[in-house]
């Protein structure tokens, strides 16, 4: 037993010296060298690289969630490694961001149970971003400008921004609404459109946004490059059309219920690029659009050659007259050419369509006479004025209302004929008829109506071969009754 206790007692003695000698190697361990303190200056989204050498494994942790560590192309928040020379890699993220405030992040490096901080990397404070973005959500930039579009259209550009906003002001040259949203990607589009008056020259600006406590916080440039070579501008309005009294002294607008007449001239300005337009005179006679010089036109111009045009009308003693002040944009006649212009902008004798945004019309009083006919079947046989008969225009006034009656002789039969009083187009026209025939029966079915165009044209319709005596056309305004023509239906075997 003695020898038992003295083995117990040996034993506890040896676990004794093992405690204090590991006791002695904890107090005696060495705190490895750390790197030196680097600090950096993190750009968001960017990525930037630390390089340290170690000599034994090792860890390295961030102390803000916005500070990772990309590794094999992820974004981890510690990232750890053996001995030896290191290099690691840093992404500054936009997370937990408060704007006008700046941020920094403590790269802590662990090696052999210690600790020490090796890396400051601080986010700068965050200003107000904001950006316009294109029709395909990519953001404008100075190489390439968010530029407001010409004339009737409207542009609208989305907002992508980092705070609430509101769009405060705008240029003079730009009419807008005060719209605002939320951070992020607008909803919401901002739509400015060019300000009448200012369409003709290149202008820059600015749009000014305010945050939520109305404080202005940035300022987007724009930009409108001006009218397009291909457009013209009156100061009366596109698709303008003006009236001239018989003797050219006084003008009206052809347009609305009331006419107002004012003294000649028309004094009205285009707006060009450049102020380079090219003029057109376009006589319109028997319906057909005829180009016509400056002497030869029942109009004429004076022209400064900076958009600023005075227009005139040569008295008239004929029919009603009509004709079109052509103004192109000199890119536009060069496109068509002399010698293509009849056939591309005069197809057959009309304007067309596609220039007519070119084109004022014009109108001027004359006094009505005669009538112009078609006739599918060639079954007419004359038509003559009564004065040309031996009748006084006065006779004529008293027992018509009007001297403007011809007489319309036809060789037989006909099923219809289409007729337009030459030298009135002021409106749709009435056509009541009566007959001076001993047997009214003979002409049957014989019709006269109005067609409700413009020109206005009237049909005469089944007229029978054996129709005696006279079938007699009154035509009149439908608005006041007026009657400017009388036309006298015979048929003559």
């Amino acid at each position: 037993m003695k020898k038992m206790k003295y083995y117990l007692q040996f034993l506890a003695f040896a676990l004794c010296l093992s405690f204090i000698a590991c006791s002695d190697d904890d107090d005696n361990k060495t705190k490895p060298t750390f790197p030196d303190l680097q600090k950096i200056e993190g750009v968001v989204d960017e990525t930037t690289q630390i390089e340290f050498e170690v000599t034994s494994s090792w860890r390295l942790t961030s102390s803000a969630l916005w500070c990772k560590f990309v590794v094999e192309g992820e974004e981890v928040n510690s990232c750890s490694g053996e001995a030896g020379k290191q290099t690691v890699t840093i992404k500054v993220l936009d997370e937990a961001t408060e704007l006008l405030k700046s941020y920094k992040s403590e790269i802590s490096l662990w090696m052999d149970g210690y600790k020490e901080v090796i890396c400051e990397v601080t986010r700068p404070a965050t200003g107000y971003e904001i950006v316009l973005l294109d029709k395909d959500g990519n953001p404008y930039s100075d190489e390439s400008p968010a530029t407001v579009a010409y004339g009737i259209s409207v542009t609208s550009f989305k907002v992508k921004s980092n705070f609430d906003w509101r769009l405060k002001s705008w240029p003079e040259w730009l009419s807008c609404s005060q719209v605002s949203d939320v951070a992020g990607v607008s909803t919401t589009a901002i739509s400015p459109k060019i300000e009448k008056g200012y369409t003709k020259n290149p202008l820059k600006g600015n749009l000014v946004f305010e945050n939520e406590a109305g404080e202005e916080v940035a300022e987007i440039p724009v930009k409108y490059d001006g009218i397009p070579a291909d457009m013209i501008e009156y100061s009366m309005g596109e698709y303008a059309k003006w009236n001239f009294s018989l003797d050219g002294s006084q003008y009206a607008s052809s347009g609305g219920m009331e006419t107002n007449w004012d003294d000649v001239p028309v004094i009205f300005t285009v707006t060009a690029k450049d102020d380079k337009y090219k003029i057109v005179f376009i006589n319109k006679e028997n319906f057909i659009d005829t180009r016509v010089s400056s002497d030869e036109s029942w109009f004429y111009i004076e022209d400064n050659m900076k958009g600023e045009i005075k227009l005139f009308a040569r008295e008239n003693d004929a029919v009603d007259r009509e004709g079109y002040l052509m103004i192109f944009p000199v890119g536009v006649y060069d496109a068509i050419g002399e010698e293509n212009f009849d056939n591309i902008v005069l197809v057959d004798g009309e304007l067309s369509a596609a220039y007519s945004k070119y084109a004022v019309t014009l109108k001027q009083m004359g006094m009505p006479r005669g009538y112009i006919v078609k006739d599918t079947e060639n079954q007419v046989k004359s038509l003559k004025w009564l004065v040309d008969e031996g009748e006084s225009e006065e006779t004529l006034k008293q027992e018509y209302e009007t001297s403007n009656v011809y007489r319309l002789t036809l060789k037989g039969a006909c099923s219809q004929l289409a007729l337009c009083p030459s030298g009135y187009g002021s409106g749709y026209i009435m056509t009541p008829v009566e007959f001076k025939s001993e047997d009214e029966s003979s002409w049957e079915e014989a019709f006269a109506s109005p067609d409700w165009s413009s020109p206005p044209y009237f049909n005469i319709t089944d007229i029978p071969a054996d129709a005696k005596g006279q079938m007699i056309v009154r035509i009149q305004n439908s608005n006041t009754g007026e009657t400017f023509g009388v036309l006298i239906v015979e048929v003559k075997m």
